[in-house]
């Protein structure tokens, strides 16, 4: 049975609907648990990264993306650092 016959029998009986809310509600909650689950944990990601890049220095031994090690030869103004292998 779907919600509009459920509404069209409680309102057959005298009772009243279901107040407006309990349809926004779910849709609110799965907001805050997308929220939760994968936005804050990316922005706390990020922020931890670019605290990684502010303090790396000539001479660091790093771990690329590519999974090379290497060590950091020059760090430019714009924090980008040169590496040797």
């Amino acid at each position: 049975m779907s919600l509009n016959r459920l509404d069209f029998l409680l309102a057959q009986q005298g009772q009243s609907t279901m107040p407006a809310w309990t349809n926004v509600f779910p849709m609110v909650v799965m907001v805050v648990v997308f929220y939760l689950v994968f936005i804050r944990p990316q922005q706390k990601k990020a922020k931890e990264h670019e605290s990684l890049l502010k303090t790396i220095k000539k001479g660091d031994k790093i771990l690329t993306t590519g999974g090379v090690l290497a060590t950091v030869i020059n760090v430019n103004a714009i924090r980008e650092a040169n590496t040797t292998m």
